[in-house]
């Protein structure tokens, strides 16, 4: 068996097994994590419903050009790259 990974900084969840969590966010190794975890959802979750991205999209798709990152993604790459700067608690915060 093979341990289970956090879904935001990718280290071993402590006692979790892969195939164990039921979801994503059962991973989570630290409570900081979990604040990361659920302001990702909430940004997705407002990204997946602004017009203004869905036209920059449909635009970016038009016009061949790659599509350039939103805040979700941006946020979760600096996280698991270790720079915590950004405290996912403040980002809760102005959510």
């Amino acid at each position: 068996m093979r341990s289970a990974y956090c879904p935001v900084c990718g280290g071993e969840s402590a006692g979790r097994v892969e195939g164990g969590p039921e979801s994503a966010e059962a991973a989570v190794c630290s409570d900081r994590c979990a604040a990361a975890f659920e302001a990702l959802a909430l940004l997705r979750t407002r990204e997946s419903e602004s017009e203004a991205l869905e036209g920059r999209r449909r635009e970016e798709w038009v016009t061949r050009r790659p599509h350039t990152r939103v805040l979700s993604e941006l946020l979760l790459q600096r996280w698991r790259a270790g720079d915590w700067a950004v405290e996912p608690g403040r980002v809760l915060s102005r959510l």
